[in-house]
């Protein structure tokens, strides 16, 4: 019976010895179902942030489009606008030199020829006001025309996107900072935790 004693022992030490395996195997299972959920979190976290950048992206796409529409055609307005007024501005000085110099003493024509000549100039300078509106009418239905106005919107959206391309570089350029840092922190931490458990 001894020997039925001693291997029962035996058997008992072996079992024991196998239950604590187990249960360590059952601890390190919990610590990697732990790090499997937390790693689930943040994979769901990361797709989460995915599909927001995502509808951001397509969301900048339609803001590029609008704002490329509504920028040409401000464009367009002040563009006009500007050389209208300004070619007006031009045209009616070199007229204005001209009267100034046509109505001078020093000029040898009779006053009364003069005098004629200085009323049709003043004249031709309200057609040139006048005309003016035209012209900026015809300038800014040239710049509608749709192969025009699809060209320029066209340069105007690639130099949006460039802009808004550089902005998100520099975006993930410093995501990819804070999730370096993060990393980093979270390994000094686990680092720090292994060593108090030795």
């Amino acid at each position: 019976m001894t020997k039925n004693t001693v291997a029962i022992a035996e058997q008992e030490k072996k079992f024991d010895k196998a239950a604590k395996a187990v249960s360590e195997k059952e601890k390190e299972l919990e610590k990697q179902e732990g790090l499997i959920a937390e790693k689930g979190r943040e994979l769901s976290e990361k797709q989460a942030a995915l599909a927001t950048v995502t509808m951001k992206i397509a969301d900048m796409e339609s803001l590029v489009e609008e704002v490329a529409d509504t920028a040409y055609e401000k464009a367009c307005e002040v563009v006009a606008d500007t050389v209208r007024a300004e070619t007006q501005k031009e045209d009616i000085r070199a007229v204005e030199d001209y009267k100034k110099w046509l109505a001078s003493p020093e000029r040898k024509a009779p006053q009364e020829k003069r005098d004629f000549a200085v009323k049709c100039l003043c004249t031709v300078q309200e057609q040139i006001k006048n005309a003016a509106q035209k012209v900026l009418r015809k300038v800014q239905s040239a710049l509608q025309k749709p192969e025009v106005s699809r060209a320029n919107k066209g340069q105007i959206k690639e130099k949006a996107r460039e802009s808004m391309k550089d902005r998100l570089a520099r975006g993930k350029i410093e995501a990819d900072r804070v999730n370096r840092e993060r990393m980093e922190r979270r390994n000094v931490r686990a680092a720090t935790k292994k060593d108090m458990e030795i």
